[in-house]
């Protein structure tokens, strides 16, 4: 049985993984770590849950196991990830916000991007790694779902697995709530610090980053405290009995019919909350970042280019095509 909210879903995270990507050729010019680590992990994140939900639209079986064990990974680096990529773009505002020195040596920033990528790709892929201690099984499948990391819920699976992004969020928001503060104070010259640390990087542009870190915060810690709340329900923990208990049977695969698991109202809305929150997260990023003044003559540039290659005579030829389609439509439905 195929649940229409499948294919909405399909469709929004593909138009996720779009929009994250256009706008990425730009960022990575103004060498932002944290916003461009945001935009790859967010982007290819909506790619993932993606082609789950098309594979596994309607069936159950493990027709891609090798598929699966990528993208149950992906998703347990993802939970640490957007969280992580959050805390070094509030970080780095901070920095700025508060920086008494307008010229940084080499070595100052180099270990700037040592930290950042520790932060945008040591974390993630460090949480990955601590998740297999609480690992139950190969992978679950979900009709209209797709591929599942399983988490043997235990109170050590809410240490290592949920409690991480609430953490790495909260410390995040403390960053954003010193770099406004720090803000007010230095506001005189807030606008030759920045141009001091990036010739990218302008007040609107600063503002704009603040905003989408905040926004990630402001989602990221409710959401992740939900789906721990939600997995600490009484009935649901097991006793921690160690290692080989938890692995026992680890290549099982289970696999859940739609009609069943979307009955389950605690399972539903944790899978739901989960894969509908990389969509969301993609639309707020392009929201603050893809509709500005700069992305908008980016796009008609692209544009430009692609009508110069294609031609002039192609354009004219598929508009009198289109024409041609529309008036025989037309004169079909006159008759």
């Amino acid at each position: 049985m195929t649940f229409p909210i499948n294919t909405v879903y399909s469709v929004f995270s593909f138009i996720g993984f779009v929009l994250c990507m256009m706008p990425l050729s730009w960022h990575l010019q103004a060498w932002n770590i944290g916003t461009c680590a945001f935009m790859l992990w967010t982007g290819f994140g909506c790619l993932n849950y993606f082609i789950n939900s098309v594979i596994w639209n309607g069936r159950l079986d493990n027709v891609a196991p090798v598929w699966c064990d990528i993208s149950v990974h992906y998703i347990m680096a993802l939970g640490a990830a957007i969280p992580a990529c959050s805390l070094c773009i509030n970080r780095r505002l901070y920095h700025i916000a508060t920086s008494t020195t307008v010229n940084k040596t080499t070595t100052d920033r180099r270990r700037e991007i040592s930290i950042d990528l520790s932060l945008c790709l040591g974390v993630p892929i460090l949480s990955m790694i601590a998740d297999y201690i609480v690992q139950g099984n190969r992978f679950d499948i979900y009709e209209d779902y797709g591929c599942n990391p399983v988490i043997y819920d235990t109170w050590v699976a809410l240490v290592i697995y949920n409690l991480p992004a609430i953490v790495i969020g909260l410390i995040s928001a403390i960053y954003c709530l010193l770099s406004i503060r720090a803000f007010k104070h230095r506001r005189a010259q807030f606008n030759s610090l920045l141009s001091a640390h990036s010739t990218h990087l302008d007040s609107r542009r600063y503002f704009r980053l603040m905003a989408i870190a905040g926004v990630d915060v402001a989602f990221t810690v409710p959401t992740a405290s939900l789906v721990l709340y939600l997995n600490a329900q009484p009935g649901l923990l097991s006793p921690w009995l160690g290692w080989e208990d938890t692995h026992f049977g680890f290549e099982q695969v289970n696999v859940f019919p739609a009609v069943l698991w979307r009955q389950s109202g605690v399972a539903a809305t944790a899978l739901e909350l989960t894969r509908w929150f990389m969509p969301f997260t993609a639309v707020v990023f392009f929201a603050v970042f893809g509709l500005t003044q700069d992305a908008r003559r980016r796009y008609m540039k692209l544009f430009g280019v692609v009508k110069t290659k294609l031609g002039a005579s192609s354009f004219q030829s598929s508009t009198r095509l289109v024409r041609s389609a529309i008036k025989s439509v037309h004169c079909l439905t006159m008759k």
